[in-house]
């Protein structure tokens, strides 16, 4: 099966060891483990059954063919989609989605992630982690949130220089053109809305999204400091589909 394990080591670095040794040795204090599994794996969900030690609502939800947007806090970790750009090429000339979701459960000193397609960035991610700049799950997702977010901007500055030179071009003779032009930018759009949209919980009382704290770092600020604060509106803070 196509799955590998990170553990941080008293160097302060990330070391790849046994996946299924790796989680049966969680508890211990001083350690971060992630794991990533492969969603296309048959084994996967017998895996993370056997392995996984989660909730079983959470290992559907990781192992789920389409899922929807979420970040949701279950029992002593939390739930969150991604999407980021895929890694494979193809499948912009094939005309699929170029954007692909990544699962992650996150609780104290340990990160489970699946995908059922290459992300990019994944490399740079597994890079950090070796590294030593990425010390718990705060760290994890936040320097997640910042590689995705880093590779979507150059798409919505296209798409703005687009929307001003359209703008500029509202003359008669060149309303055929423009009207295509902007066909394609909402197009682009309303894909982009539809994958990348927030649907935060609220309460009754309150506008703003509730986050739920968890005690998942070992720094109190971590995932906030961890890769850098990322707006409200990065599209790492919102979601995923498959």
């Amino acid at each position: 099966m196509n799955r590998w394990a990170l553990e941080l080591k008293a160097d302060g670095k990330g070391h790849a060891v046994d996946a299924a040794e790796a989680c049966a040795a969680r508890r211990s204090p001083a350690i971060f483990v992630w794991v990533h599994l492969d969603g296309r794996e048959s084994d996967t969900l017998k895996w993370l059954q056997d392995h996984g030690g989660m909730p079983s609502t959470v290992i559907y939800a990781l192992t789920a063919m389409e899922t929807r947007p979420r970040s949701e806090a279950i029992d002593d970790g939390a739930l969150i989609n991604l999407r980021g750009p895929s890694a494979e090429e193809k499948r912009a000339k094939n005309g699929e989605d170029t954007l692909v979701s990544i699962r992650v459960w996150v609780e104290e000193g340990r990160a489970i992630s699946v995908s059922f397609h290459p992300l990019k960035g994944i490399d740079k991610l597994v890079d950090q982690m070796k590294n030593g700049e990425i010390k718990d799950p705060g760290d994890l997702i936040s320097h997640l949130a910042m590689i995705i977010t880093k590779q979507v901007d150059p798409v919505i500055s296209e798409l703005d220089d687009l929307v001003d030179d359209c703008e500029l071009r509202l003359e008669p003779e060149h309303a055929f053109e423009t009207r295509r032009r902007i066909a394609v930018v909402g197009w682009v759009v309303i894909r982009m809305a539809g994958r990348l949209t927030r649907r935060p919980r609220r309460t009754a009382s309150a506008s703003r999204p509730v986050m739920p704290e968890r005690r998942w770092s070992t720094t109190r600020q971590a995932g906030r400091t961890g890769g850098g604060r990322i707006s409200s509106a990065s599209p790492l803070s919102q979601t995923s589909t498959r």
